[in-house]
């Protein structure tokens, strides 16, 4: 099982995956997004459903995308749409095997000058994400989309992508390993987040429930004022705490990104 991630922000797009791969009782870790980093054509991937399946559809989607070089997102979609269209028509349609063929895809992809486009396919049907989509799960969309509304930034939703991988994590036995952040700027720069530095990250997130717990109670009519008092006072200090930690990690990812222009480079 993969849950993945993809939100579109002002600045450009951020997508997330979880990395681990099961078969049967057989479990491993891989890299669940791929990207194609040329001059003039950048572009994200990754998806949830049988892996070989999903692996065939993105070489040939980058195959598309290097031979015929769009020059628009709108070439990109209806090539896109095609191009799945034809693997259930002849390929997946031939495979053997009586078990369900469906995958779903996250497409992130920068051409020309125009600003990266989001794409979701779910089997046959692409369209294009104007805000957040979650594949492997939909259990947190009405979260991913309530967050989404405040207009994140990229910065924003590395964070928030890296948060809502990890409730998947948190909730589901067969999601799990490292999570992998990749985003795609506006200006067509390819960054992927330091997996050290997102399991950091993580450790915040365990905080939250903390945090909610004692929110629960202060909220509720029959807890005392000075009980309520404590709570938030506690409250306070925790995220104050949270946040001095935050910005060290912050500071961190600031500084990767001066010393090291290309995401090949870094140690993934």
């Amino acid at each position: 099982m993969t849950i993945a991630a993809g939100m579109v922000c002002p600045d450009g797009i951020v997508i997330a995956a979880d990395s681990q791969e099961s078969w049967g009782e057989s479990k491993t870790h891989i890299h669940k997004i791929s990207v194609l980093d040329e001059p003039k054509m950048k572009a994200i991937f990754t998806g949830a459903g049988i892996g070989w399946f999903i692996d065939y559809a993105r070489d040939k989607v980058f195959a598309f995308l290097r031979q015929t070089k769009p020059a628009r997102v709108a070439d990109v979609e209806s090539g896109f749409t095609d191009l799945m269209n034809s693997l259930y028509e002849k390929e997946f349609k031939n495979f053997p095997g009586d078990f369900d063929k469906g995958v779903s895809l996250l497409l992130a992809v920068k051409v020309g000058d125009e600003r990266p486009a989001l794409f979701s396919c779910d089997s046959v049907l692409v369209r294009r994400v104007k805000d957040t989509r979650l594949v492997g799960t939909e259990l947190w969309a009405n979260e991913a989309n309530e967050l989404q509304q405040l207009r994140l930034t990229l910065i924003h939703a590395r964070w928030v992508s890296a948060y809502l991988i990890w409730r998947g994590k948190s909730s589901a036995a067969d999601v799990g390993g490292r999570t992998n952040v990749f985003s795609l700027s506006n200006d067509g720069k390819i960054f992927k987040e330091n997996s050290f530095l997102l399991m950091r990250k993580e450790h915040f997130f365990d905080r939250l429930e903390a945090l909610r717990n004692a929110a629960l109670l202060s909220i509720h009519p029959f807890t005392s004022t000075s009980t309520v008092s404590t709570y938030q006072k506690w409250i306070g200090n925790v995220i104050r705490e949270t946040r001095k930690e935050f910005s060290a990690i912050d500071a961190a990812h600031k500084r990767q990104e001066k010393r090291v222009g290309s995401w090949k480079e870094r140690n993934l």
